[in-house]
């Protein structure tokens, strides 16, 4: 729904930029996060990518799967001294 919005490696801003979609770009959705307010599309440069809920106008998405338990949000960097 924005200009311009970032796709990330997983459901989070904490998550690397994996491309951008422009308004009016079209995703096959694959899945969702178990809060439903990230959904993971395909396909981003070859990747799946995961958009903010609040940016994206979905349709039919009620019996996507949820994403795997196994995506979590990165560890923050430690800062060295």
């Amino acid at each position: 729904t924005g200009e311009i919005v970032n796709l990330r490696s997983g459901p989070g801003t904490a998550f690397d930029l994996v491309g951008t979609a422009n308004l009016g770009q079209n995703f096959e959705l694959r899945a969702r996060n178990a809060q439903g307010d990230w959904w993971q599309v395909c396909c981003v440069n070859d990747q799946p990518g995961w958009v903010s809920g609040e940016l994206a106008s979905v349709e039919n998405a009620d019996a996507l799967p949820i994403a795997d338990a196994e995506v979590s949000v990165p560890a923050a960097a430690t800062p060295t001294p």
